[in-house]
C-alpha cells in the first residue's frame, strides 16, 4: 500500500514537470504590482531567436569587414599663397633716426605673397577593379599630389580623373598598385533608404584612419542646405546622425547590406564638429555623375532653360490650382529648349513623362539627368487647365542660367533673385512699385552681421552693376564676381527705391 502511495506521488510530480517544462506557457511573468502576465510564450520566443542571431552589434561587426578594405584615407598637398601686409609699419618712408628702418628691413623680408605646401586630408571609396576611388571635390581640389593610403596602411599614388563641383563629387585613379590590392565595394541603390534605416559611415575623422560610426538615416531629399558653395549646385542629400566629422568628407555611408548607399560630405554644426546632424551624397547620384567623369572627364547634363520655384498656397487662387503643388515656371530664358517647347511664365509644371515632379529640386535632378537629344513629355497646368508639352532636352552650357528663383553669394552673405516682370510687378518701396522696366538683380535676404549688412545692403535693393559691369541676371551677376579681387572689395551700383548709390562691400 505504501509503494502505490509513493508510485502515485511520483507519477504526479513527473505528470507536472512535464508541463512545467513542455506545456503552453505556464511559468509566469510578474508585473511590478507581482500579478502575473500572460505573454503567450512570446517572450521564450524572442529570447530563442536572439540566441540564433547574436548581439545586434554582430551585424555592425560582419559589415565593418566587408567594407572596410574598400575605404581609403586620401593625402592631398597643396599649394597656398598668403598675402602678409606691406606699408603696415611706422615711420614707413621718413624714418627720423640715422642709419636704416628695421620695421622696413622686417617688411621687406616677410611683407608680400608667400607661398607654402598645405596638406590636407579625407577619405575615399574604391569603386572598380581599375582603382577608381569616389571621393569630395573639396577633398582633392587644388591639389598638386594626391596620396591614397589604404586599408593595410599601403601608400600609393593616385591621378585625378575629374571633378564635379556642382555635386561637389570627385574621382581619383590608384597608380603603381597591385590589382590583389585594390578591393571595389558595391554600389546600393540610395532610392531604398527610408528614414530609420541602420546606416555606418567610414573614413578618417581627424586623420583616425578606418574609423567606423553608426547611426540611422535622419531624412532623405535635403535640399538647400548651403553645403555645396556653387551657384549651380545640385543638392539631394541623405541626412544621418551617425558621427561626421573633419577628414570623413568622401567616405561611405553603408547600408545593412554592407552596400554603399552615400559619399559622406558635411555636417551641421554651429561648432565645427560632430552635432548629429550629418549629409551624405546619395549614390545614385554618384553613380551617375562618377560614370560620367570616368568615360567623359566631365558631366554632361541636360537643360530646360527655366527660372522655378515651388507651389506655395497663393498660388492656389491666382493659378487655379487645386491644391500648392508643383514647379511654378517664373521665367523662360530666349532660344532654350524651354522656349522652343512652348512653356511659358506662370505654367505649373506637375510631371515629366508621366511621373509626378512636386518638388523643385527633383525637376531639377531629372532633367540634369536626362541625355541632351532625348524627347521628354511635360505635363503643366496653364490657367489651371491640364497641356502636355513636347521639350527637346539640350546640353547644359558650362555656366547655365539657373533655374532656381534665387541664389546666394556666401561670401557677401545675401541672397538673390533675376528681376523679372511679374517679380518688379510685385516689389513695392514705400508704397510705390519702382521697379518696372528695370533691369538688374533683386536682394531678397541679408544675413545679419555679414559684409553686406555691414554695408547697408537691405532686401528689395535692385543692384545693377557688379565692379562696373551690368548685371541683368543672376548668371551675369555670377560671372562678374567671380572675375572681382575680393581683397579689394566688391563695388555695386545699387538702387533702393529711386535713389541709386555706389556701395563698397568688404
Amino acid at each position: 500500500m505504501f509503494t502505490r502511495r509513493i508510485s502515485l506521488i511520483l507519477t504526479l510530480l513527473v505528470v507536472v514537470g512535464l508541463g512545467w517544462f513542455r506545456g503552453p506557457l505556464v511559468r509566469p511573468v510578474y508585473g511590478q504590482d507581482g500579478t502575473a502576465v500572460k505573454t503567450n510564450g512570446e517572450v521564450e520566443r524572442a529570447k530563442a531567436e536572439l540566441e540564433k542571431l547574436g548581439p545586434p552589434s554582430r551585424a555592425f561587426v560582419l559589415i565593418s569587414k566587408i567594407v572596410r578594405p574598400s575605404v581609403v584615407s586620401v593625402v592631398t598637398t597643396r599649394k597656398v599663397v598668403t598675402q602678409a601686409p606691406r606699408g603696415f609699419f611706422p615711420f614707413d618712408d621718413d624714418w627720423p633716426f640715422e642709419g636704416p628702418n628695421p620695421f622696413k628691413e622686417f617688411e621687406k623680408r616677410y611683407g608680400g605673397e608667400r607661398e607654402r605646401q598645405v596638406q590636407g586630408l579625407g577619405s575615399g571609396v574604391i569603386v572598380s577593379a581599375e582603382g577608381h576611388i569616389l571621393t569630395n571635390n573639396h577633398v582633392v581640389q587644388g591639389a598638386e599630389e594626391i596620396t591614397i593610403v589604404l586599408h593595410d596602411e599601403g601608400k600609393f599614388p593616385a591621378e585625378l580623373v575629374g571633378t564635379d563641383p556642382k555635386t561637389d563629387l570627385a574621382v581619383v585613379r590608384l597608380k603603381d598598385c597591385p590589382a590583389d590590392r585594390i578591393v571595389p565595394a558595391k554600389l546600393g541603390d540610395s532610392d531604398q533608404l527610408e528614414a530609420g534605416d541602420w546606416v555606418l559611415a567610414v573614413g578618417a575623422p581627424f586623420g583616425l584612419e578606418q574609423s567606423v560610426s553608426v547611426g540611422i538615416v535622419s531624412a532623405t531629399g535635403r535640399t538647400s542646405v548651403g553645403v555645396i558653395r556653387n551657384a549651380y549646385r545640385y543638392e539631394n542629400f541623405i541626412q544621418t546622425d551617425a558621427a561626421i566629422n573633419r577628414g570623413n568628407s568622401g567616405g561611405p555611408l553603408v547600408n545593412g547590406k554592407a552596400e554603399v548607399v552615400g559619399v559622406n560630405t558635411a555636417i551641421a554644426s554651429g561648432t565645427g564638429f560632430y552635432q548629429g546632424v550629418g549629409f551624405a551624397i546619395p549614390s545614385n547620384m554618384a553613380k551617375h555623375v562618377m560614370s560620367q567623369l570616368i568615360e567623359k572627364g566631365r558631366v554632361v547634363r541636360g537643360y530646360l532653360g527655366v527660372v522655378i520655384r515651388e507651389a506655395v498656397e497663393e498660388d492656389v487662387k491666382e493659378l487655379k490650382l487645386g491644391k500648392a503643388e508643383g514647379v511654378v515656371v517664373e521665367d523662360v530664358y530666349p532660344d532654350t529648349p524651354a522656349d522652343k517647347g512652348g512653356l511659358g511664365k506662370k505654367d505649373v509644371i506637375v510631371a515629366i513623362d508621366g511621373k509626378p515632379t512636386p518638388k523643385m529640386e527633383e525637376l531639377r535632378t531629372i532633367i540634369a539627368n536626362t541625355t541632351p537629344g532625348t524627347k521628354i513629355k511635360l505635363d503643366v497646368l496653364r490657367g489651371g487647365k491640364p497641356q502636355t508639352l513636347d521639350v527637346l532636352i539640350e546640353e547644359q552650357p558650362d555656366e547655365a542660367p539657373t533655374t532656381l528663383a534665387s541664389t546666394k553669394d556666401e561670401q557677401l552673405g545675401i541672397t538673390i533673385q533675376t528681376l523679372t516682370e511679374d517679380l518688379a510687378a510685385q516689389i513695392e518701396v514705400d508704397g510705390k512699385l519702382v521697379y518696372k522696366g528695370e533691369k538688374g538683380v533683386v536682394v531678397t535676404d541679408v544675413v545679419p552681421d555679414s559684409p553686406a549688412a555691414r554695408a547697408g545692403l537691405k532686401p528689395k535693393d535692385l543692384i545693377k552693376e557688379v565692379a562696373n559691369r551690368p548685371v541683368t541676371t543672376v548668371t551675369e551677376y555670377n560671372r562678374a564676381r567671380r572675375d572681382v579681387d575680393r581683397t579689394k572689395g566688391v563695388l555695386l551700383l545699387v538702387k533702393t527705391g529711386q535713389t541709386a548709390k555706389l556701395v563698397l562691400v568688404k
